[in-house]
């Protein structure tokens, strides 16, 4: 598959005690904590074009900005769309909606830049060792 503008992914999950704000720590309440919902706008956002890459290419994040919008239960199901709205280069960017049940959760822009994955952890390991 070639990567293009427009080009979807989602992920879904349904909320549990361990994905509360409560349990992780940011917050005191026992509703779904803004850290899992940014995870799952990452991981809507690598569903969408990581089946383009070639072998031993990957993305990673480097921005996300989020506003979070509206609280989600425990036992109710989430879903991250991300759209991939614009290319520069290695540079990939997306617009994602989180959703639940009740309407528009969260929503966020995402920047993630396509890296060749063995020299990405040769460079990173290197921080380690100068």
């Amino acid at each position: 598959m070639i990567l293009h503008i427009g080009l979807k992914g989602t992920c879904t999950q349904i909320i549990e005690d361990a994905h509360t704000a409560a349990s992780i720590g940011s917050g005191s309440l026992p509703v779904c904590a803004t850290p899992v919902i940014c995870a799952l706008m990452e991981h809507a956002a690598v569903n969408s074009v990581s089946r383009c890459f070639p072998a031993g290419t990957t993305s990673v994040g480097v921005f996300l900005s989020v506003s979070h919008r509206a609280p989600t239960l425990t036992g109710h199901s989430v879903t991250a769309c991300a759209e991939l709205i614009h290319t520069e280069g290695r540079k990939l960017t997306f617009h994602i909606q989180v959703s639940d049940e009740g309407g528009l959760v969260a929503e966020a822009d995402h920047v993630r830049v396509m890296v060749e994955s063995s020299s990405f952890l040769e460079k990173a390991a290197e921080r380690y060792h100068s």
